[in-house]
């Protein structure tokens, strides 16, 4: 009994720190800091090989800053634009199978861009992975 106690209290734990570790990242609002705007791609990453066939989210953290009062961002796939986004995580639909490149851009509030950017380059196959 002692031993299935001590499981469980171990997944509790281990699940109590995977949430404090993963759910800043899928916050709603960014954290706004007195200096520039920040983006940073978490998902997917450089170099990255991804399974065709499914949804990709792209997940980031953005920083808001206050010098250039940094917003929101504006995404573009293959030098496509796709569209801007305020949360994270943001789909990017059902890429076909190839090298992929997306670029996010930060703008503010009137679409103008403040010139912090982050680029990653990824790789999605053929067909779904069993």
């Amino acid at each position: 009994m002692e031993r299935y106690s001590l499981k469980i209290g171990l997944m509790l734990l281990f699940s109590g720190l995977y949430l404090i570790l993963t759910v800043p990242l899928l916050a709603e609002e960014s954290v706004t800091t007195a200096g520039a705007s920040q983006i940073v791609i978490i998902y997917p990453k450089q170099g990255d090989i991804i399974p065709g066939g499914k949804n990709i989210e792209m997940i980031y953290q953005l920083t808001k800053g206050l010098k250039d009062n940094g917003d929101h961002i504006h995404i573009y796939i293959d030098g496509e634009n796709d569209g801007t986004s305020k949360r994270s995580p943001r789909s990017l639909g059902k890429l076909p199978p190839g090298r992929h490149v997306v670029n996010v851009r930060i703008a503010n509030m009137n679409h103008d861009p403040v010139k912090v950017e982050a680029t990653v380059e990824f790789e999605v196959t053929a067909g779904a992975s069993h």
